[in-house]
């Protein structure tokens, strides 16, 4: 009723937009401009950092499995000259640990997300593309394999977003 309230924090650096509930309704993970993802109380209070440093990988949170247990995120390295390489899927345990890489093609892939049974990770990529910026949506299983395009048309088709009976994608 009272619209949208700001959430402290503490000393998490600033958010940028990338922020996904924790299954357990009393968190939200979320990307902050420091290039880490966080576990945050949604009461408000310090958070904790998940992911590590990585010799200057960025980190931009898109999903977490519906058992919590894992999150998928778009870790893209910067060079000490600020030069962007092509981003790709990782996962990383909710509880922090080590990263895993999923893609790894010159071909940026973005929006990770799971499918609401934690079976599939859905995601857009280049890979296919026909003209730069030209993204198709895809999606592989949790540990990187059985990658297969599911959109090939002329619009760019970003961020997928799963239904909750994951049989469409908005």
């Amino acid at each position: 009723g009272e619209g949208p309230q700001r959430i402290d924090l503490g000393d998490i650096a600033e958010l940028n937009n990338d922020h996904v509930l924790d299954p357990d309704g009393i968190h939200a993970f979320v990307s902050a401009q420091d290039g880490h993802i966080y576990r945050v109380p949604l009461a408000g209070g310090d958070g904790e950092r998940i992911t590590n440093d990585n010799g200057g990988r960025k980190h931009f949170l898109h999903g977490v499995s519906p058992d919590g247990r894992t999150l998928a995120y778009v870790g893209i390295s910067v060079d000490d000259a600020g030069v962007w390489a092509p981003a790709n899927i990782f996962t990383i345990a909710a509880i922090g640990g080590a990263d895993r890489q999923l893609t790894c093609d010159e071909f940026p892939d973005d929006g990770a997300e799971f499918s609401p049974d934690g079976e599939w990770i859905y995601f857009n990529s280049e890979r296919a593309r026909t003209q730069p910026g030209h993204a198709q949506l895809f999606r592989m299983r949790p540990d990187g394999s059985q990658a297969e395009q599911l959109s090939a048309d002329q619009r760019v088709n970003w961020l997928p977003h799963v239904s909750p009976d994951g049989r469409r994608n908005a």
